[in-house]
C-alpha cells in the first residue's frame, strides 16, 4: 500500500455537464418540464448568464445550459461553439423503469431516437433534447 493521500481517487465525483444551447430560456423549460429537473442557478454575467438544472434531491451533477456568444468566446470561439449544439457526448441517466419513462416521455413530446432494449445489464433507450443532444436512459439489473 502506498501513501493514504494518493489511494484515494483524483476525480470524485462529475459537478456540472455543459450542453450548449440556442436559447437558455427553452432549454431550461424543456429540461424542467420533459425531465422534471430544476432551476438551480440562474445569473446574468455581462454578455454571459450561467444557468444550470438538476435532478431535485441530489447536488450533483448540474447542466450547464450555455448559449455561446461573440462577446464571451471571440468570433473564432463562437463559431465553434455554435458547432457543439446538437453534437454533444451522450450522457446516461439512470431510470427505474425505462419502459415506463420512454411512455412518458413520449406522451410530453420528447423524441426517441431508440426505443426501449433489453441486455443482459438492464434496459436502455435513446432520447434527444430539444436541440439533438442524446440521452441514454439506462434502467440497470440487480447483480
Amino acid at each position: 500500500m502506498g501513501d493514504p493521500a494518493y489511494d484515494r481517487p483524483m476525480v470524485e465525483q462529475l459537478q456540472f455537464v455543459t450542453i450548449m444551447v440556442r436559447n437558455q430560456d427553452e432549454a431550461a423549460e424543456w429540461y424542467i418540464d420533459k425531465l422534471g429537473m430544476e432551476k438551480r442557478v440562474d445569473i446574468p454575467l455581462g454578455h454571459s448568464r450561467w444557468l444550470t438544472v438538476g435532478f431535485p434531491g441530489h447536488r450533483y451533477p448540474e447542466i450547464v445550459l450555455q448559449m455561446p456568444t461573440i462577446e464571451e468566446h471571440g468570433e473564432d470561439g463562437y463559431e465553434k461553439k455554435v458547432t457543439q449544439i446538437g453534437n454533444a457526448t451522450t450522457w446516461v441517466l439512470g431510470v427505474q423503469d425505462c419502459k415506463g419513462t420512454v411512455e412518458e416521455l413520449k406522451k410530453k413530446g420528447v423524441e426517441v431516437v431508440e426505443e426501449p432494449v433489453t441486455e443482459w445489464w438492464g434496459t436502455m433507450a435513446l432520447i434527444k433534447d430539444l436541440y439533438g443532444n442524446l440521452f441514454s436512459l439506462v434502467e440497470g439489473r440487480e447483480p
